[in-house]
């Protein structure tokens, strides 16, 4: 199914905004606990500090009725009520405000200096107070300083802040909406940029998305397709590349195997069964390349290579007796294929018996981590250009392509593959003499 840009967009935008409706409306209602208590708490606090300075100034005046301090009510807008009465409710002392036979001191919590809320009527209907007292002594007698302040400040600053919230949050979260949006307008579309190019793309076709330098994942995420896209096509290429030389060299058999089987009488035989061997050679190699490429390659058993490469020089030497095969082996342990292993040093052995003048060095040496297969005909040798070039498939030069035993170009070619498979490398150095070297891990049983 095809989705749109347009339902990614929607999605990121919903979830950005629900988050931050989510997180705004807890950050609300904690900043309106804390900033409610903060108010009420500069209210005791002024309070308390009133009350101390009361008695403070009652205790400096010799705790005489007739000399008590004049009490005024502090920060207007925030006034503080204090009244100072006896043990039997007679008022000694008050603040200007307060209305005739009002008594503030009915706290119902009569500890000192704790603070507590009381509703109290100053001629306005009743009000919400917090009020506190605190003990002295007047006359040699008991008495009580109480204070009281309105929590109306309070209120309308929490009406404040809750017109604010709901002012201020959808503007936020409108504010937020369009900054995601032209986030993702920006991303979306420079993806939605790239996806256009690579759908007008054929499959084979040589070519790059043009990326854009938004210097974010979108620009990587490009780069990376692009050499996906290298990566593709220069398989693609080699695929084409493959199927034409496999179709070329299927071809010369086939044909020959025609003239034979339509033209040529009885005693021609022998070159028919050698054509089919020659093509039946080719197809085994087909299938060990199709098995290379799709990554299915045995490697499973220990298998030692001393006993396997003494086993292919002995085979070879008896096919080219002209030719004196020496030896040199020690005990080194693979974990790979056995039937695999074989192919990659009949090939070498091979490609250096057809080479050589009249002798072949085949050593094989082992250190603590890896083993090294050394191949060494006589012959003319590689040029230094042909190194590389030797190992590619169907490639075969000037001097094997002028020989009746020319092979078919795929042999080092699959002994490279199945050295890389088994995290190993494969090796020509130039002439005189070819050399080939086989580099492969070793492992402990």
């Amino acid at each position: 199914m095809k989705l749109h840009p347009t339902s990614m967009r929607g999605r990121a935008m919903s979830s950005t905004v629900l988050a931050i409706l989510i997180f705004g409306i807890a950050l609300g209602v904690a900043s309106y606990i804390l900033t409610t208590k903060v108010a009420i708490s500069s209210l005791s606090d002024l309070m308390t500090s009133q009350v101390a300075d009361t008695q403070a100034q009652i205790l400096e005046s010799g705790s005489k009725s007739t000399k008590l301090p004049e009490l005024e009510a502090v920060e207007a807008s925030r006034p503080v009520y204090m009244q100072v009465r006896s043990s039997q409710g007679d008022v000694l002392a008050e603040t200007p405000g307060i209305a005739v036979n009002r008594n503030i001191c009915l706290s119902p919590t009569p500890t000192d200096g704790v603070v507590s809320e009381i509703s109290l009527d100053f001629g306005r209907g009743p009000q919400q107070f917090l009020a506190t007292s605190s003990k002295v002594t007047i006359d040699g007698q008991p008495a009580k300083i109480c204070a009281a302040t309105s929590t109306a400040t309070v209120h309308i600053l929490q009406r404040n802040f809750i017109i604010f919230f709901l002012i201020g949050l959808p503007l936020v979260l409108i504010g937020v909406a369009f900054s995601v949006r032209a986030a993702l307008n920006r991303a979306l579309g420079s993806v939605e940029y790239l996806r256009k190019q690579a759908e007008g793309m054929s499959g084979t076709q040589d070519g790059e998305l043009e990326v854009q330098h938004t210097r974010d994942e979108v620009e990587r995420l490009g780069i990376t397709l692009n050499d996906l896209l290298r990566r593709i096509h220069d398989q693609s290429q080699a695929t084409q590349q493959f199927i034409a030389d496999a179709g070329h060299e299927l071809r010369n058999p086939l044909a020959t195997l025609r003239v034979l089987l339509e033209f040529s009488e009885d005693s021609d035989q022998t070159l028919a069964l050698g054509e089919l061997e020659r093509l039946d050679a080719l197809v085994q190699d087909l299938l060990v390349l199709a098995k290379v490429d799709a990554h299915e390659l045995a490697q499973s058993e220990y298998i030692d290579l001393e006993p396997l490469l003494k086993a292919s020089v002995n085979a070879h030497q008896i096919r080219h007796p002209e030719i004196t095969i020496d030896i040199e082996s020690s005990s080194a342990i693979v974990l790979g294929d056995s039937r695999e292993l074989r192919s990659v040093l009949d090939n070498l052995i091979s490609n250096a018996c057809r080479h050589a003048h009249s002798r072949v060095e085949v050593t094989l040496q082992a250190s603590d981590q890896i083993c090294e297969i050394s191949v060494h005909d006589d012959g003319t040798g590689l040029a230094p250009e042909d190194c590389e070039r030797v190992f590619e498939r169907f490639v075969r030069l000037d001097e094997a392509r002028n020989r009746d035993e020319g092979g078919s170009g795929l042999g080092l070619a699959i002994a490279s593959a199945i050295a890389t498979s088994m995290q190993g490398s494969i090796t020509a150095s130039p002439g005189p003499g070819g050399r080939f070297t086989v580099v492969l891990p070793l492992v402990q049983k």
